[in-house]
């Protein structure tokens, strides 16, 4: 059952490139088996810092995308702009940065990130700095969606409610 978490059981070499992209010669990066390279955590927190900061799902860039799709219990929703169209109201999106899309466990990936970190299949696959930096990378995109839910909440509770009202407002409009 454990080598099926392999990228090479699952035929999933070309997701290697997906995920990772080419080296600056243009060829594929090959993920040796553990010595996988470490994410960019600081790059995959400031970007989702960046989109709760903003307001606008928008501000999701591709690297930021292809980690939470293949490590925080998302589905790609076909692409980068369906990702973006699905998540367009971020109370969602910061609730399921914590849970996955799937789960309503809002510690589920806090666990995930443990369990990367300790699992000693997972250190020989991949290496110990690669499962370390996905565990920062997991715990805080979570930290950051806590910290942004309340303000995203009320932000986003007020614009739904201004366009109910106008809707309502529409309506009574019609049947006057």
């Amino acid at each position: 059952m454990c080598s099926l978490l392999m990228p090479r059981a699952l035929g999933l070499e070309r997701l290697t490139h997906f995920v990772f992209g080419s080296n600056k010669k243009g060829g594929n990066m090959k993920q040796e088996k553990g010595n996988w390279a470490p994410y960019n955590v600081k790059a995959i927190i400031g970007n989702v810092e960046r989109v709760f900061k903003n307001g606008d799902i928008d501000k999701l860039n591709g690297p930021t995308y292809n980690f939470i799709i293949a490590h925080m219990g998302f589905i790609a929703h076909y692409s980068l702009n369906g990702f973006k169209a699905e998540y367009e109201d971020l109370r969602e999106f910061a609730r399921n940065l914590q849970s996955g899309e799937l789960s309503r466990d809002l510690a589920y990936n806090l666990r995930d990130a443990d369990r990367h970190e300790r699992d000693a299949d997972f250190q020989n696959w991949y290496g110990p700095a690669y499962n370390r930096s996905k565990a920062q990378a997991m715990r805080g995109v979570v930290a950051v969606a806590r910290q942004y839910s309340a303000a995203i909440d009320k932000t986003f509770t007020e614009k739904e409610k201004g366009a109910d009202l106008v809707l309502a407002s529409a309506l009574v409009d019609k049947w006057k």
